[in-house]
């Protein structure tokens, strides 16, 4: 992006950009595996767990008619 233009003024190169945005990533990926590595096994399994049928409540039906 040759237009753009850094805080101080100075031209921002691809190469800059580039650079930038890999240490977004990079740094996003390192706070994702902190993440993960802390999760808990009881909070994976509660994540694995699959709901039965009729063992959810009904939701509740709208009005047919508005009241004010």
């Amino acid at each position: 992006m040759p237009w753009a233009r850094a805080a101080a003024g100075e031209r921002c190169g691809w190469v800059a950009c580039r650079k930038n945005v890999g240490a977004v990533l990079a740094e996003q990926t390192d706070e994702w595996t902190e993440a993960r590595r802390y999760m808990g096994l009881d909070v994976l399994a509660k994540a694995r767990l699959r709901l039965i049928a009729g063992d959810t409540p009904a939701p509740n039906p709208l009005p047919q008619t508005l009241t004010a």
